[in-house]
């Protein structure tokens, strides 16, 4: 019986540590693959969706090389404040697969890819301090 309880609470914490393992292997390769096939693009902010328990999403369109995409529910930080609607920002996707793209808001998403920071986001700093 004392074993049965041992292999479940191992079981338990396998199960636990694996979680944000995974989350981290499949942003990071996400972000690998875009960094190999990068294109950009900017993106506009369209709507502001309530969602479940008060959080916030939007949705964002932009062009690749052939289409224009309309990507919904995009978790940002800003709550229910409406000023990121109808602003751009830029995109980074994979030339090879469109789904896979990151919308670069702060200092860090930039810094992410070798890029300069603007001047002209610097607003957006009030929303992530």
């Amino acid at each position: 019986m004392i074993a049965k309880k041992n292999i479940y609470r191992v079981f338990k914490v396998l199960l636990l540590l694996s979680i944000p393992a995974s989350i981290w292997f499949f942003s990071n390769k996400k972000s690998s693959s875009i960094k190999k096939n990068k294109c950009f693009s900017t993106a506009k902010v369209t709507k502001l969706h309530r969602g479940f328990k008060g959080n916030y999403s939007f949705q964002i369109e932009f062009k690749d090389e052939n289409r224009k995409l309309i990507i919904d529910r995009i978790t940002l930080f800003f709550g229910p404040d409406t000023s990121i609607v109808n602003k751009y920002f830029l995109v980074v996707y994979n030339c090879n697969n469109s789904y896979e793209y990151e919308l670069l808001i702060t200092k860090k998403d930039y810094d992410g890819y070798g890029l300069p920071y603007p001047d002209s986001l610097k607003w957006v700093n009030q929303y992530f301090e």
